[in-house]
């Protein structure tokens, strides 16, 4: 047996169906936006976890500090005091093809996440400062954000062929 599957759209209507699938499925946009919620949330909870979830370990934080953080702020977990860092998450950037997130309007970040430095008067302040990564994602994090990039593609391509209607005619 033989199935002769054949495309009969006008060329003109076909080409803009084609051109439109081409410009969606290279715009990873959407996905960027549906997922970048979810993304802050997971450094938020790598903060709280101190690198725990996804098996790092932060070295502790020095005597002096930490003791005075006990007095000032109870005993919160490390780089927590006011939330700052973790609220000041966000989507600094995207373009078709990636998206970048960052926390912005504070000088430490970069210094907690590779250790050691800081930037501009910072960089001197924040030399001591142990590697303590919190940008970092586990396994169910990178199965979500390509299952999300997956049921997009799979929406691009059924809105494309859709769109061609009952033009696909097959014959046995």
């Amino acid at each position: 047996m033989k199935i002769d599957l054949r495309v009969i759209p006008a060329a003109q209507e076909f080409t803009k169906i084609i051109k439109d699938f081409r410009r969606d499925m290279l715009d990873f946009r959407p996905v960027w936006n549906n997922s970048s919620v979810r993304l802050k949330e997971e450094i938020g909870k790598q903060l709280l976890s101190q690198g725990k979830l996804v098996g790092e370990t932060w070295a502790p934080l020095s005597k002096r500090y930490a003791a005075w953080k006990l007095n000032r702020y109870g005993n919160l977990p490390m780089f927590i005091l006011s939330g700052a860092m973790r609220n000041r998450i966000r989507k600094v950037s995207s373009t078709p093809k990636s998206m970048r997130l960052g926390i912005t309007g504070l000088p430490y970040p970069a210094a907690i996440h590779w250790g050691g430095h800081g930037t501009g008067k910072s960089k001197k302040k924040f030399r001591n400062y142990p590697r303590r990564a919190f940008m970092l994602w586990r396994a169910e994090t990178e199965d979500y954000l390509l299952t999300t990039a997956s049921n997009y593609t799979d929406r691009m391509i059924k809105r494309a062929f859709s769109n061609l209607g009952g033009k696909i005619g097959a014959k046995l």
